[in-house]
């Protein structure tokens, strides 16, 4: 079997000759969806590790250039807009992407140590995010796994994974049904879609120097319920730092609450799904899922 360097070696020397003599090398990585490589110093290649993720290259070469320019001047977080998307080849079966490299670490490994300034810097992110035009975007739907979408649509994958982690004793079903349906009474989103990331967890912020820099794995984004990008108040932030988000992000009651349900629901599907292949997604599930019961609501 083809280990991911020989593979991507191979892949840039057939499709990118401009860059086949710079070292490629593989990135330690919690993230679930891509194998990364740096290439050279200042890119990385992005191989999907799952089909899920297959169309997230051409998606986000669609968009990020778009948005990088758009939030430009509203934001100082950086974009990983695409340099290049490459084609299934040699046995690999799904389009790639090369885009610039960013030092530093994912916000699992290195949080913001300033947990208000990094939400403040977040919210102003997402709102500009929010204001740009929706007319060709896409909308919610089986290609991002429904992020921005109904909440009740989820409810069938929530209550099966309540059942496997009370059947493996590790919850008490109860309370986390009673988080859950009130996350599915809160009045639905009736405004127009609004741009959202989709998937704004710890692992797709980076940050150097103690400060958040920029926001990657763009995959799932779309326009539809913004509430969505909420889940990074429970997912990135401490107590005063969730404070400051939902402040800065102006979310009414309905909307923090279906926030909460997307942060919720994430960490319940992702916790007995990750147990055994990904013990440290698995282990921040289960701190979402307690942090959240611990709440008032």
């Amino acid at each position: 079997m083809t280990d991911n360097v020989t593979l991507a070696t191979q892949l840039i020397k057939s499709q990118f000759p401009q860059w086949s003599e710079l070292p490629i090398r593989a990135v330690a990585s919690t993230g679930t969806d891509n194998h990364l490589l740096r290439l050279g110093d200042d890119m990385v290649i992005r191989l999907p590790a799952v089909e899920a993720a297959a169309k997230h290259a051409q998606r986000e070469a669609r968009w990020l250039p778009w948005f990088a320019d758009k939030l430009r001047a509203r934001s100082a977080l950086q974009l990983p807009a695409p340099i290049a998307v490459g084609n299934p080849e040699l046995g690999f079966p799904w389009p790639f992407a090369v885009c610039h490299w960013f030092d530093g670490s994912d916000a699992r490994v290195s949080p913001p140590a300033n947990q208000p300034e990094a939400a403040q810097s977040l919210a102003e992110f997402v709102l500009a995010l929010r204001e740009l035009p929706t007319d060709e975007a896409p909308r919610p739907g089986k290609a991002n796994v429904g992020r921005g979408c109904d909440l009740l649509l989820r409810d069938e994958a929530v209550r099966r994974s309540v059942q496997q982690l009370t059947t493996l004793e590790l919850i008490d079903p109860a309370p986390v049904l009673n988080c859950w349906q009130r996350a599915l009474d809160a009045e639905t989103w009736k405004k127009p879609p609004q741009w959202h990331h989709g998937d704004l967890h710890s692992g797709n912020l980076l940050t150097r120097d103690e400060r958040l820099t920029a926001v990657i794995d763009w995959g799932l984004m779309a326009a539809g319920d913004p509430a969505v990008d909420l889940l990074a108040a429970w997912y990135v932030f401490d107590d005063a730092g969730r404070e400051t988000y939902r402040h800065a992000l102006e979310a009414d009651e309905a909307s923090w609450q279906r926030g909460r349900g997307w942060a919720l629901s994430m960490a319940l599907i992702a916790w007995p799904y990750y147990l055994q292949s990904n013990p440290t997604v698995a282990e921040e599930s289960e701190l979402i899922v307690r942090k959240l019961l611990r709440e008032p609501y």
